[in-house]
Protein backbone atom coordinates (compact mmCIF):
# COMPACT_ATOMS: atom_id res chain seq x y z
CA UNK A 1 0.00 0.00 0.00
CA UNK A 2 1.05 3.60 -0.63
CA UNK A 3 0.51 6.27 2.02
CA UNK A 4 0.06 9.71 0.46
CA UNK A 5 0.89 12.31 3.11
CA UNK A 6 0.07 15.97 2.53
CA UNK A 7 0.55 18.86 4.95
CA UNK A 8 -2.19 21.47 4.57
CA UNK A 9 -2.67 24.99 5.92
CA UNK A 10 -5.35 27.43 4.76
CA UNK A 11 -5.92 25.58 1.48
CA UNK A 12 -9.65 26.27 1.14
CA UNK A 13 -9.45 27.18 -2.54
CA UNK A 14 -7.16 24.30 -3.48
CA UNK A 15 -7.96 21.28 -1.32
CA UNK A 16 -11.20 20.25 -3.05
CA UNK A 17 -9.70 20.12 -6.59
CA UNK A 18 -6.69 18.29 -5.09
CA UNK A 19 -8.97 15.70 -3.48
CA UNK A 20 -11.08 15.29 -6.62
CA UNK A 21 -7.93 14.60 -8.61
CA UNK A 22 -6.54 12.12 -6.07
CA UNK A 23 -9.86 10.31 -5.86
CA UNK A 24 -9.24 9.13 -9.44
CA UNK A 25 -6.17 7.17 -8.31
CA UNK A 26 -6.66 3.42 -8.59
CA UNK A 27 -5.02 0.88 -6.36
CA UNK A 28 -4.30 0.37 -2.70
CA UNK A 29 -3.56 3.70 -1.02
CA UNK A 30 -4.43 5.85 1.94
CA UNK A 31 -4.49 9.63 1.97
CA UNK A 32 -3.33 11.37 5.13
CA UNK A 33 -3.93 15.12 5.34
CA UNK A 34 -2.21 16.84 8.25
CA UNK A 35 -3.60 20.28 9.04
CA UNK A 36 -1.33 22.84 10.66
CA UNK A 37 -4.08 25.00 12.14
CA UNK A 38 -6.09 26.28 9.19
CA UNK A 39 -8.21 29.35 9.91
CA UNK A 40 -10.28 29.31 6.70
CA UNK A 41 -12.72 26.71 5.35
CA UNK A 42 -10.07 24.08 4.58
CA UNK A 43 -11.34 21.57 7.13
CA UNK A 44 -14.95 21.97 5.94
CA UNK A 45 -13.86 21.27 2.36
CA UNK A 46 -12.04 18.12 3.49
CA UNK A 47 -15.04 16.92 5.50
CA UNK A 48 -17.33 17.51 2.50
CA UNK A 49 -15.14 15.20 0.38
CA UNK A 50 -14.45 12.53 3.01
CA UNK A 51 -17.26 10.12 2.04
CA UNK A 52 -16.00 9.85 -1.53
CA UNK A 53 -12.78 8.22 -0.30
CA UNK A 54 -14.51 5.23 1.33
CA UNK A 55 -12.35 5.23 4.45
CA UNK A 56 -9.07 5.94 2.66
CA UNK A 57 -8.86 9.56 3.87
CA UNK A 58 -7.52 10.49 7.29
CA UNK A 59 -7.40 14.03 8.63
CA UNK A 60 -4.95 14.82 11.42
CA UNK A 61 -3.85 18.00 13.12
CA UNK A 62 -0.33 18.98 14.11
CA UNK A 63 1.56 22.14 14.97
CA UNK A 64 2.26 24.35 11.96
CA UNK A 65 5.35 23.47 9.96
CA UNK A 66 5.75 21.27 6.90
CA UNK A 67 8.33 18.95 8.49
CA UNK A 68 6.31 18.57 11.70
CA UNK A 69 3.15 17.86 9.73
CA UNK A 70 4.84 15.36 7.41
CA UNK A 71 6.43 13.54 10.36
CA UNK A 72 3.03 13.31 12.08
CA UNK A 73 1.57 11.74 8.94
CA UNK A 74 4.47 9.32 8.62
CA UNK A 75 4.00 8.18 12.23
CA UNK A 76 0.46 6.96 11.57
CA UNK A 77 0.92 5.73 7.98
CA UNK A 78 0.22 2.09 7.20
CA UNK A 79 1.80 1.98 3.75
CA UNK A 80 5.01 0.29 2.69
CA UNK A 81 5.72 3.36 0.56
CA UNK A 82 5.34 6.95 1.79
CA UNK A 83 4.61 9.62 -0.82
CA UNK A 84 4.77 13.22 0.37
CA UNK A 85 2.78 15.72 -1.70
Amino acid sequence: MISIITPILNEEGYVKPFLIHLNKVKGDFELILVDGGSKDGTLNEVENCRNEFQGKLRLLSAPRGRAIQMNKGAQVAHGDILLFL
